[in-house]
């Protein structure tokens, strides 16, 4: 009974997360949407779905019995109230796995209009809203422009980690455990976002996903109010040009990524048509087709602006503080991010072509060479092993099913990420691993819960045992 709530559970959180990698995206294209909403849809109302399953799992297993069934007076309980305590305990183990902080909230507490509004609190179960049902009933994706869909997704993920909260409290943390109740009464109790989000900027706290949905906030206008010292200042900076380079090297791998799959000759052709691009545009070409093409890369608005702010990092006459991510008040990237984007991006472009261009070996020979790919001794035997730690290999050789080849792809994009491997193409990585390990690959890995899955578990391996760097 445990095995199937703490899958189901599993394989829901995961459908949340691709949801809310759809969500996160600065560009999104509609058929993304399209299909995103096509899951969130099945997720919620497929009696077949992760979230249904796990929903139904709990009501009959875990629950049952603590609740009145009017259908059957005499139901015992299946399980003791310890024994959902330490359900309810690994489920909030699968969350911080599976999810970014802040995606779910399990409430353990409630906020009620007085006490009478919690006498049958004990009979509360978890259920999908009927308003939103008949929203669903009428809902048409087809018909819908990419600002209805966006939002309709917003809704549907809103929905869909309220009921898992919901499900959470009512059927699992009440039956070990009373809920803090607050009673408002008369009063309305509001919580100033606000000043929530400025506080984690003074503790150099704030995340890009909290800075991405408060983009229109100035908080620069707001931190000068308080006449802070230089030292505070100083550590607000440099924790956001933290958030600012690793938003960059985000957009830049993100950009990279459409590469990965051309053969050598085509890529090199592409890079460099990439390179003269750029390099045109740092040479004050604005012409429509230029700055059109550019705007396929990342989005902006103001390209002369952009070669301004280009020649002001040239020559050093930025502040720490100039590095936003965003415009102040605005929800488009800074004219300084999309010039440093394309600074990066730019170097990055030249060091592909360089590796094209020759080398010790050629590159096709490089395909499934992990020795030539990976030449320091060090970092081999650290990815040896955490492909041995996470059981991908036992002893050496590839020990999980076919299906489930994608893990090999997961713990590529993760080293990458963290630079312990350079940022080479996927299928080249994918194939030296493959390779030394005695996996055959016989066509590219694609994007998979399995990678994905892999992903995470290798971002966890690597900040718990992180690579030791040779001095």
């Amino acid at each position: 009974m445990t095995k199937i709530i703490f899958d189901s559970f599993k394989s829901t959180l995961q459908e949340v997360r691709f949801l809310n990698n759809i969500l996160n995206k600065e560009k999104v294209s509609k058929s993304e949407l399209i299909k995103g909403l096509n899951q969130a849809k099945d997720l919620l109302f497929s009696s077949y779905s992760s979230l249904s399953i796990f929903s139904e799992v709990i009501k009959n297993e875990v629950s049952i019995g603590y609740k009145i069934d009017f259908n059957d007076k005499k139901q015992k309980n299946n399980i003791s109230k310890t024994e959902a305590k330490v359900i309810y305990n690994e489920l909030l183990g699968i969350i911080k796995s599976e999810l970014d902080e802040g995606v779910l909230k399990p409430k353990e507490s409630l906020i009620l209009e007085n006490q009478i509004s919690a006498m049958g609190l004990h009979l509360v179960s978890a259920s999908i809203d009927e308003d939103f049902r008949n929203f669903n009933n009428n809902f048409n994706n087809e018909e819908s422009t990419l600002k209805e869909l966006s939002i309709s997704l917003n809704k549907y993920v809103g929905v869909i980690v309220k009921y898992i909260e919901d499900i959470l409290l009512y059927d699992v943390f009440i039956i070990f455990e009373k809920p803090d109740i607050v009673y408002t009464k008369e009063i309305l109790f509001t919580t100033d976002y606000k000043k929530e989000y400025i506080d984690k900027w003074l503790n150099c706290t704030v995340t890009f996903n909290e800075l991405r949905r408060n983009k229109r906030t100035d908080h620069w206008a707001e931190i000068y109010k308080l006449n802070l010292d230089f030292e505070h200042i100083d550590k607000i900076e440099k924790h956001q040009k933290k958030l600012f380079n690793e938003r960059i090297e985000s957009e830049i791998r993100s950009a990279l990524n459409d590469f990965d799959e051309l053969e050598d000759d085509v890529k090199k052709e592409a890079l460099n048509k990439e390179i003269n691009l750029i390099q045109d545009f740092f040479n004050s070409n604005t012409s429509k087709t230029i700055v059109k093409r550019l705007k396929n890369i990342i989005s902006f608005s103001k390209p002369k602006e952009v070669i301004l702010e280009y020649d002001n990092i040239l020559r050093d006459r930025l502040l720490l503080s100039d590095f936003n991510i965003y415009s102040a008040g605005k929800s488009t990237y800074s004219s300084v991010f999309v010039a440093s984007f394309f600074m990066r991006y730019l170097d990055q472009l030249k060091e592909h072509t360089k590796g094209l261009n020759g080398g010790i070996v050629p590159v096709k020979e490089l395909k499934k060479d992990f020795t030539t790919l990976i030449p320091q001794t060090k970092k081999q035997d650290y990815i040896l092993q955490l492909l041995e730690d996470l059981s991908i290999t036992v002893n050496g050789k590839y020990a999980l099913s076919p299906k489930r080849k994608g893990a090999i792809r997961g713990v590529v994009e993760a080293l990458r990420e963290k630079n312990i491997v350079q940022n080479l193409s996927l299928e080249k990585l994918n194939n030296a691993i493959a390779s030394k390990i005695d996996l055959e690959l016989k066509s590219k890995l694609d994007w998979s819960k399995t990678s994905d899955d892999y992903k995470m578990k290798t971002f966890k391996y690597i900040e718990n045992k992180p690579f030791q760097k040779e001095t």
